[in-house]
């Protein structure tokens, strides 16, 4: 009998052990506090190409940030993985830039990022959406109120060319790894072609980017489902434009076969895009926020 008990708490000492055991390592491997990015510039960064030899932390150090800092801006690099030669990473632009920082800025192309106004939307949505505040976007567009026209182009951000990278960003797109969830060479293909017809649209002009909603057509319509088409009101009928989840920085290239109609089961979307599309995007559920590249 005394055995039996004896046997009994040791088996219970046991559990206890095992639940701490797997308590303490769930614990150990929470995944880190996301960064404060109020310490940032609102939508302004560098674009870097990386050169040969260069790691995430020679070029975290190189802008003054650590690598979590430059993992901000680019969902595709993980922490357990590296980068290549050719990659283009966006850099963070810290709010009190050193002057060796404010120096290296000085020196490179500055580019306005573009928003087209859309029906209904004003000053505070457009903060909303990308992250400058009102006082800023006035500034810099020259606004003395706010009152804004459909159609209406406004600077929303800046972009910084880093020395050694194309001054035009439909060369600065040129570098990038094709999505392909599931090994499909067919798939690579037509994406290839829409990427090669994105970049010789954009020779020459300057490029929108436009934050939004994305939502999806009807997954029953199989032959539609199949191909990477959009419904876009942003870019001209016919036109491919450049669709990327921020959540983990794919993209797909689509081509816009129309406009968004405004009825209501589009209301609050800015874009609506086939089946093929979303999973390429690796995008989950209904909706999703996405940004959308197109030149003009």
């Amino acid at each position: 009998m005394l055995g039996e008990k004896v046997t009994n708490m040791f088996r219970k000492l046991t559990y206890i052990g095992v639940f701490l055991g797997m308590a303490f390592s769930a614990q150990s491997q929470e995944p880190a506090q996301p960064l404060d990015t109020s310490k940032y510039l609102a939508n302004q960064f560098i674009v870097h190409k990386v050169e040969p030899g260069q790691t995430l932390f020679t070029i975290a150090r190189t802008f003054d940030l650590k690598p979590d800092e430059v993992r901000t801006l680019n969902a595709s690099v993980p922490e357990d993985a590296g980068i290549s030669p050719g990659q283009i990473l966006r850099i963070p632009i810290t709010k009190e830039a050193s002057p060796g920082l404010q120096d290296k800025l000085s020196k490179m192309n500055k580019e306005p990022i573009l928003h087209k106004v859309q029906p209904k939307e004003g000053l505070f949505a457009i903060y909303r959406a990308y992250g400058p505040k009102v006082a800023q976007l006035k500034a810099w567009n020259n606004l003395e109120d706010e009152a804004l026209k459909i159609d209406q182009e406004l600077i929303v951000g800046w972009r910084y060319n880093s020395i050694g990278v194309p001054a035009t960003v439909g060369q600065e797109k040129s570098v990038f790894t094709l999505t392909n969830p599931d090994g499909n060479r067919p798939v690579i293909r037509k994406q290839e072609a829409h990427r090669q017809r994105f970049l010789a649209e954009g020779d020459g002009k300057s490029i929108s980017t436009n934050k939004g909603v994305a939502i999806w057509f009807d997954a029953d319509n199989r032959m539609m489902s199949a191909n990477y088409y959009a419904l876009y009101s942003g870019a001209e009928r016919g036109s491919i434009v450049e669709v990327m989840n921020p959540d983990n920085g794919r993209k797909v290239y689509v081509k816009v076969i129309g406009s968004l109609p405004d009825t209501g089961e589009n209301t609050g979307a800015m874009i609506k895009l086939t089946e093929a599309s979303k999973k390429v995007l690796g995008a989950l559920g209904a909706k999703t926020r996405i940004e959308v590249n197109s030149f003009k």
